[in-house]
């Protein structure tokens, strides 16, 4: 007999996990570095001292300007899974997020898109350009 074949759908709710990294710290002794206190190296963070990752960052965005939820509602959803994140924090996150990484793409952008002209149609909106004769 012919085997038959069937498929199914899971979702895995959200999983939060922890990262607790370390970095070795040492204080020089002699010659160029004493007295220093020296770093040993680390990842980049997404921003300056904050715990977000990249992909909280995803779902906050995600919720709010692909799902049209309100910070608080995602707080509430965070605060549901035991991560106590308020919206005011969410708040700042987002537009330290933008200033850093959307707002240079968009400068970007418009120079690139105006180097030619100094305006643009960026609607549907048919422009006919007349000449007086």
């Amino acid at each position: 007999m012919k085997s038959e074949e069937y498929i199914r759908l899971r979702c895995k709710p959200a999983e939060f996990t922890v990262e607790e990294h370390t970095v070795d710290v040492a204080v020089g002794t002699d010659g160029d570095h004493q007295d220093e206190f020296l770093r040993g190296d680390r990842p980049k963070d997404l921003m300056d001292k904050c715990i977000a990752t990249p992909s909280v960052m995803a779902a906050i965005l995600n919720a709010k300007y692909t799902n049209a939820m309100p910070l608080n509602r995602i707080s509430e959803e965070f605060l549901s899974n035991d991560i106590n994140i308020s919206r005011q924090t969410m708040s700042k996150w987002t537009i330290r997020l933008s200033s850093r990484y959307i707002e240079p793409f968009r400068e970007l952008l418009i120079d690139e898109l105006l180097q030619d002209n100094d305006v643009i149609q960026a609607d549907e909106t048919i422009c006919w350009k007349t000449y007086s004769v």
